[in-house]
């Protein structure tokens, strides 16, 4: 499709900085519009360049006003990141390389597709093999709400979030998978995503949207059933992830964790070391646990 169309199609996105500032002009001709455009351009004279998730990709920022750094960063939060949008430069370079069989991005119904796509493209090159472990948790037609098992499934159903267990530094995935629950829930019926985390040793327990901010639990758009019941099963989990993990992803998150602490060794939680949990019941009306929402 050409931008032209998309332009046409999509007439509230097509807005530009002159656009929004006449929105704020309150006069009838716009005869505020020159004043307010230069008290902007005056402004980023002296704002500070800070560094960016922008930087890691091929945009070269110092060229951008500020105001354009900031509905890029906006617009590459919303798409999920710059791993969604690096995922995207990744699936050209497969398809030209002949690693992908459809090439047609018209085909894909979601970036996230294209992400798994790159995923299951990038393990075969190197030779191995595509496996995502889980255990499933819900499965109708509207949710499917499960357990990632291994980091290939943590990339596969986290795919266009920015969740840090999702990210090429896998450290993140096995460091929350050793201390605690993760569930990631996922909308069958549209791109809807959220992910809990409930940490036994602190007995905290959170929630986080795709872009990866912490919300409170009751902002969370859930069904009330729905949510009831994934905090029931999450706070009466006697066991962190990793303990499903098979033999082999255990190790290698072992060896991964080491090499991340610079050779530090750190200890994978034991089962009984982990305080017995009361029903849910019982926790939601203690002080103890820190729970969003509740």
């Amino acid at each position: 499709m050409k931008i032209k169309d998309i332009k046409n199609n999509n007439p509230d996105y097509g807005a530009s900085m002159i656009d929004a500032l006449r929105m704020l002009d309150p006069s009838k001709n716009g005869k505020f519009i020159h004043l307010l455009l230069k008290e902007v351009i005056d402004s980023e004279k002296s704002m500070v360049m800070y560094s960016s998730d922008l930087d890691k990709l091929d945009i070269n920022r110092k060229e951008l006003p500020y105001t354009t750094q900031h509905i890029l960063a906006m617009a590459c939060d919303s798409v999920g990141g710059t791993q969604t949008i690096l995922d995207l430069g990744r699936f050209q370079q497969l398809c030209d390389e002949g690693h992908i069989v459809d090439k047609d991005v018209q085909n894909y119904k979601s970036i996230g597709d294209i992400s798994v796509v790159v995923l299951d493209a990038e393990t075969k090159k190197l030779g191995n093999k595509v496996d995502y472990e889980t255990q499933v948790i819900i499965d109708n037609e509207e949710w499917l709400v499960l357990k990632p098992l291994n980091m290939n499934a943590s990339r596969k159903y986290g795919a266009s979030t920015k969740w840090c267990t999702t990210q090429r530094d896998e450290g993140y995935f096995y460091d929350y998978s050793n201390k605690g629950v993760v569930l990631y829930i996922l909308s069958k019926t549209s791109n809807v995503k959220w992910a809990i985390y409930y940490e036994h040793k602190k007995n905290m327990l959170s929630w986080w949207n795709t872009i990866d901010e912490r919300v409170d639990g009751l902002m969370v758009d859930l069904p009330s059933d729905l949510k009831s019941r994934l905090l029931k099963l999450v706070l009466n989990e006697p066991h962190p992830n990793i303990f499903y993990f098979s033999e082999e992803e255990v190790t290698r998150g072992k060896k991964l964790m080491r090499e991340v602490e610079f050779g530090i060794e750190l200890p994978i939680v034991q089962v009984d070391e982990i305080e017995p949990l009361v029903e849910v019941d019982e926790i939601i009306d203690s002080d103890t646990l820190t729970i969003d929402g509740l």
